[in-house]
Order: structure tokens, then sequence, then C-alpha cells
């Protein structure tokens, strides 16, 4: 015999079930790896997600550690979505952008370009920054404990526009947001992030050569990696110095120079080139300002091994005895590690971590364009 609680059940699931089928196919898995579930709208529990799972208007993906979930879309564009990450389909059309809301982790892709058009295909918001994309390929990553929005760039451009999530929750103002000046077009071999302590994205720079070019080639995102054939990797990276010397000659003609330059008139901020980019903290690791570190034809500044080290997968590898925290920094983990050394490391990486002194009526008077020393007291 059939209750009226059964039935209310019933109808409840049927309902459910047919809300969601009715819902736009916006794509299919192409390819999976580990744990990675699936939250369907109107439904109360994630599935496993498995190849060639059709996924629907408003899915919310899911992902463990060491795991990768390929999403081929309508245009037949590609979303990666990396290990321990968490995103939001909302909606993907052939006539209108595509959003997705990334809420931590991160994620790669590649959108083919409709031809001669303007207008963004893809839109990609986390709680700090708005990513309009035409056709290009990037990777992007999302941090909510520093909330910082990284962003790098392998074909093409990418606007980048820091906004204010609690205020700005609307498609139509996220795109408008995206036709403001402030925003930034992060150009292929680019690197730029937004935090909440800048008022900006920052201005985009090189990050070093090796981390570029492993990490362009690990489009799967994996953690572990094998080592790609030398020959593979070699012809990579002479593409990767090639493009930085173009750029390098663009950058000296702007006088964009690779050294760190913080302007409060501005209230922009560019980091030194030639760094490390953590994508677990989101922190950038910057080299040192030294001559000696200098590579003119690349304009950028190469990093020491006391800085970190890049794995085979293109991830970044804190220095021995620390580790890096999203919101404390350089933390030691044994007794060997140096205070000072800790204190050092801890000073270049501030200025994502700790909002910049308000300039006074003074400094605002005073025609120098680097502050940065001054704000952050580098000694």
């Amino acid at each position: 015999m059939i209750t009226n609680i059964t039935k209310l059940f019933l109808s409840v699931f049927i309902i459910h079930s047919l809300s969601h089928a009715a819902l736009p196919v916006i794509g299919v898995v192409k390819k999976v790896r580990g744990k990675a579930s699936a939250l369907f709208i109107g439904s109360r529990d994630a599935v496993k997600i498995k190849k060639g799972m059709k996924i629907r208007k408003d899915t919310s993906i899911l992902t463990g550690r060491r795991s990768f979930v390929q999403i081929s879309l309508l245009d037949k564009s590609k979303i990666s979505v990396g290990p321990n990450s968490k995103m939001l389909i909302d909606n993907i059309s052939k006539s209108k952008a595509g959003f997705i809301t990334l809420l931590k982790g991160q994620l790669r892709s590649t959108v083919k370009k409709k031809v001669n058009s303007k207008k963004n295909k893809l839109i990609i918001k986390t709680r700090t920054a708005a990513l309009g994309v035409r056709g290009t390929d990037f990777r992007t990553s999302y941090n909510p404990e520093n909330k910082i929005t990284n962003l790098i760039t392998f074909k093409g451009n990418v606007a980048l526009k820091k906004i204010n999530d609690k205020k700005i929750e609307k498609k139509e103002e996220i795109i408008k947001e995206l036709k403001s000046k402030e925003t930034i077009e992060v150009k292929k071999g680019k690197f730029s992030s937004v935090s909440t302590n800048l008022v900006k994205a920052t201005t985009p720079i090189k990050i070093s050569p090796i981390q570029y070019t492993r990490i362009k080639l690990n489009t799967e995102l994996k953690e572990e990696v094998k080592a790609p054939l030398k020959k593979v990797f070699e012809k990579e990276l002479k593409k990767t110095i090639t493009l930085y010397k173009e750029i390098s000659k663009v950058e000296k003609k702007k006088n964009l120079l690779a050294s760190r330059e913080y302007s409060a008139k501005k209230r922009t901020f560019r980091p030194t080139s030639g760094g490390l980019i953590d994508f677990g903290s989101g922190i950038y690791v910057p080299p040192t300002i030294v001559k000696k570190n200098y590579d003119e034809k690349l304009n950028i500044y190469k990093i020491k091994p006391k800085k970190g080290d890049v794995a085979k997968s293109g991830d970044y590898i804190a220095p021995k005895g620390l580790i890096l925290d999203a919101k404390k920094g350089f933390q030691a983990i044994d007794i060997e590690s140096s205070k000072k050394e800790v204190a050092q490391l801890n000073q270049e990486i501030k200025a994502q971590l700790i909002k910049p002194k308000k300039p006074t009526s003074d400094d605002l008077e005073i025609d120098v364009d680097d502050s940065y020393e001054k704000y952050f007291r580098i000694k």
C-alpha cells in the first residue's frame, strides 16, 4: 500500500528528475581521473563523474586530490578542472557568452574563437576577479583562503578585472565590468593576479621560462608527471625563449623594466619578472633584484634555488625546510631553517598578503613612480 508520504516523495523525485532532464546539455565529459563528482540542480546527492556523462546547465563539479575532469563544450572548446577544485557551470551557449564560477582550485581552458568576433565567448568569475575569454589557451586558479586569483596565458589574450563578488553578482554587471578602463589584457606569455589587498590586477609580467614551459605542457593539470621527453621539453623551452625575447622588445620600448614598481598615484603594482607561481597558495614568489641575476635579452631576473624550485608538473616547490602557507606566507617546518631567511622571503611577498598603506597628501605631491619600498619597508 502506498502511503501519502511515499507519494509525496515520489512526486518530488519525479519533479527533480524532470527539471534536471529539461535543462540543456552544455557539454560532455571526455576524460576523468581520480575522484570527481557532479551535483545537478534539483538533486540532493552528488554523483560520480564518468567518461561520456552529459553535463547540463547549473552543474557543480568537485574534484579530489590528484583528480581531473575534462569537459568538451558545445562549440568544442575544452574546460579542464584540476585537483581539489570546485566550479559551477552556469551556462554555455552558442550565441551568448558562457558563464563559469570557479569557487576554488584550478582550471585550464582552450576556447575556440569565432571569426571576426569581438565578444567574449566565455566569462569565468571568482570571488575577486572576472575573466573575459574570446579565443585562447590559459590556466587560472583561485584560493578562497587569501582570495587570490591567478591567470597565465599560453595563447591569445584574456581580459582580467578585479571585482567585488558581494556587490557584483548579475551577469550583465560582470559583462559591464569587463568593459571598464581598469580591465587589463593578459597576453600570450604573461601572468597577472588579483588580490583583495591591491586595488587593481597586477601589471602582467613574464614568469620563469622553465616554469612557464612546464605548466604549458601539463595540459591535464597533473600534480605528479613523468618528465617529458628531453627533445619535447627543449623544443618548447626554445619557443618560450623566443616568445620572451619578442615580448621584451615591446616592453623596453614602453620602458617596462623587469624590476617591481608600485605606483601610489596610478594604484598599480608590477611584480618583479622571472619568478615562480605557487598555484596551491596562489602566491607569486619573485626573484631577488640583483644586477648579476638580470637577463637583459629576456628582461627578467633569474630566480635562485633558495627561493624555490619547479616540479616536472610545473608546480612550485618551496625551499627545503619551508612550506608556503596561503595566509601566513613562508613557514619553517624544521629548526634548521633560519628565521632571518624566512623573514626575508616573506618581506618580498608582503604585497600579496598585506594591504599597502594609504598614501598621505605629501606622498601624492612627490612625483615618484616607485613607492613600493616605502610602503612595504623593503631594506
